[in-house]
C-alpha cells in the first residue's frame, strides 16, 4: 500500500559504466545507520513537494519517502545535485532496495516500510504477497 521492492541485475561487464540506483525529484539526504554489530545498512530519506493529482501540482502536500539498501556498507551514498544515488562495489550483480513513503513523516514512511517490506522477506515473497493483494 506504501511502499516496493525493487531488485536490479547488473551486466557483469563493468566496461558499460559504473552500478548505481539513483533517485531524484526530491530533496534528499543520505545516511548510513548502524542497526546491527554486522554492519551498517545505508537509507535515504526525501520529501518531494510535487505531488500530482490529475496532472496538476497540489500545494501544501509533501510526499515523504524512504529508501533502504540491501548492501552493507558506509561510503555507497552519493549525491548528484537534485539525484542521489546508491553506488555498488564492482563485483556485484543484484541489488534490492526497499522503498516506503508517507503524506505524513519521514518517521511515518519508515513505520510503513517495517510493518509492510519486513528485511527478513525475500524480494520473491514480497512480491508474491503483493500479486495477491493486488488480485484481491
Amino acid at each position: 500500500m506504501h511502499g516496493a521492492i525493487l531488485r536490479t541485475t547488473f551486466p557483469a561487464d563493468t566496461k558499460i559504466g559504473e552500478k548505481r540506483i539513483c533517485f531524484r525529484e526530491a530533496e534528499w539526504t543520505g545516511h548510513a545507520d548502524k542497526e546491527n554489530n554486522d554492519g551498517f545498512n545505508p537509507w535515504i530519506t526525501g520529501v518531494s513537494t510535487k505531488v500530482h493529482i490529475d496532472r496538476l501540482i497540489v500545494g501544501n502536500f509533501q510526499l515523504h519517502i524512504r529508501i533502504e539498501s540491501d548492501i552493507e556498507s558506509r561510503s555507497n551514498i552519493e549525491n548528484y545535485g537534485d539525484m542521489i544515488c546508491f553506488r555498488y562495489p564492482d563485483a556485484l550483480t543484484v541489488a534490492t532496495v526497499r522503498i516506503a513513503t508517507s503524506l505524513i513523516s519521514s518517521q511515518q514512511a519508515k513505520l510503513n516500510m517495517e510493518s509492510e517490506l519486513d528485511k527478513k522477506k525475500s524480494f520473491e515473497v514480497l512480491a508474491s504477497e503483493a500479486k495477491t493483494i493486488w488480485n484481491k
